[in-house]
């Protein structure tokens, strides 16, 4: 189907969070998308929101905006305790749903939000913009090819300076917040996404925000996972260093090094300190072979993201879905365990 041809889907965002406006302004000229209403709990704040985007109608609350017939799907970039009380809500009032990553607090959560999709017969995507870069297809082409054999190695780091920690939500306990939850959930990903299976154990090592068990939240998580087949996996993910998202990775015939951010040169958020977002492979067991790297494509991932989910939900594409779905919770069972071993200072097995 030529979904150019398709009129674009009406989409509603549940929320007026910082990450709502980068989502409208990645998605100026979007041919696939409309940004039709806007909700929140405060009408004021909602008004002058979908001033400020120019989106048509703006409603005082979640409730309003899902009982809105003439919209098709909702954006939900709530708090991370938000996203699966709102999704389910969602899907409950007909709405097909991209959800901010993580999908959920927990892997039970996740599954509730996919069973109330599938009993509603909506879509569900977990929203990492940088899926959707062509980048990340070359990394997976390479590794799914062979280009470097067998993958025996994958280390991934994701982490940024945080400026406010006593006003900034991800630094609260009560709304899901640490490293893990809002940077954790991204490398873990990547490495399904690379391993394509579940590692065998995961072991998290946490840098905590204080010591009160009840209010704290990790600011830096160190995470080693170990397969079946003697791969391995490090990960890192940080509230509390500079600006780094970058991986490499290690197979018996190659290496590949890549960084993976959801928005390529020339577009807001992307720094001087990614200036070079080309994967690169080396072929054979001594990196003999000239370095290949792919050519550099501009593209904003919200804008790629969203179009993506346009194109599923008026396709019907239940086969992408399924595989995002398979992802998304392998991703939630991996953050379970390495909460989990982060609080009990063991190794956990999956």
């Amino acid at each position: 189907m030529n979904t150019s041809q398709l009129p674009p889907l009406r989409i509603g965002i549940l929320s007026t969070a910082r990450i709502a406006d980068e989502f409208c302004e990645g998605n100026l000229g979007n041919p696939r998308i409309r940004i039709a209403a806007v909700g929140s709990l405060s009408a004021d704040t909602a008004r002058a929101f979908a001033k400020k985007h120019g989106i048509t109608r703006s409603y005082a609350s979640y409730e309003a905006l899902l009982a809105d017939s003439q919209i098709d799907a909702v954006y939900i970039p709530l708090p991370n305790h938000l996203h699966a009380p709102w999704a389910i809500a969602a899907a409950k009032a007909g709405k097909h749903v991209l959800c901010e990553k993580p999908l959920a607090m927990t892997r039970a959560e996740a599954q509730a939000m996919f069973d109330a999709a599938q009993e509603a017969d909506v879509m569900l995507l977990e929203g990492y913009p940088y899926w959707f870069q062509p980048h990340l297809r070359q990394v997976l082409d390479w590794v799914q090819g062979g280009s470097v054999g067998s993958v025996r190695s994958l280390s991934a780091h994701f982490s940024f300076p945080m400026v406010n920690r006593a006003n900034d939500i991800r630094a609260r306990a009560e709304t899901g917040g640490g490293a893990t939850g809002d940077v954790g959930c991204y490398v873990v990903s990547l490495a399904q996404l690379v391993m394509g299976r579940m590692p065998r154990t995961v072991h998290a090592v946490p840098v905590w925000s204080h010591s009160d068990v009840a209010k704290r939240v990790d600011m830096s998580m160190a995470i080693t996972m170990d397969y079946e087949d003697g791969a391995v996996v490090h990960l890192l993910c940080g509230m509390n260093q500079s600006y780094r998202r970058a991986a490499r990775i290690c197979g018996d015939q190659g290496v590949i090094e890549t960084s993976f951010p959801n928005h390529t040169a020339g577009h807001r958020s992307v720094q001087n300190h990614t200036n070079d977002i080309h994967p690169t492979l080396w072929r054979g067991p001594m990196l003999t072979e000239a370095a290949q790297a792919t050519p550099q494509i501009t593209a904003n991932g919200f804008y790629l993201e969203a179009q993506k989910f346009a194109d599923i939900v008026q396709t019907q594409d239940k086969s992408a879905i399924a595989q995002a779905k398979e992802v998304s919770l392998a991703v939630a069972t991996v953050l379970d365990a390495v909460r989990q071993s982060a609080n009990s200072g063991q190794r956990v097995e999956l």
